[in-house]
């Protein structure tokens, strides 16, 4: 939307400021296949799917902080961005022992704080 690439932008242009590398990803210009829980990823820990996660996966693990800017349609977080977040569970144990720090920011069209109430629980 053009609030959230409005926010986009102007948190890449603080960052753009400072030494830190900066990689931006749409998630809805990826392909990612919803997790089925299978547990496969517990196993070996690698998830079976072959899709745009094998990419995003060590970016994530580098990264020192991992930022989610996104728009809040209908009270809560997009169908793409909630694949990718449900798709973190192949990495989740490395996340709690690196204790990765995550940043959402977040627009709404609707003025009203109980809109945001999903994502700030």
């Amino acid at each position: 939307s053009g609030t959230t690439n409005f926010l986009l932008n102007e948190l890449l242009s603080q960052l753009d400021q400072t030494k830190h590398s900066v990689s931006v990803y749409h998630a809805d210009c990826l392909k990612i296949n919803a997790c089925i829980g299978c547990y496969a990823c517990k196993n070996d820990s690698t998830c079976h799917f072959d899709d745009d996660m094998k990419q995003l996966y060590p970016q994530i693990l580098k990264a020192a902080k991992v930022i989610f800017v996104f728009p809040i349609y209908y009270f809560g977080i997009t169908a793409p961005l909630k694949l990718i977040l449900d798709r973190f569970f192949t990495i989740n144990k490395l996340l709690h022992i690196q204790n990765k720090s995550m940043l959402l920011i977040s627009a709404s069209g609707i003025d009203k704080s109980w809109a945001l109430e999903p994502i700030n629980n």
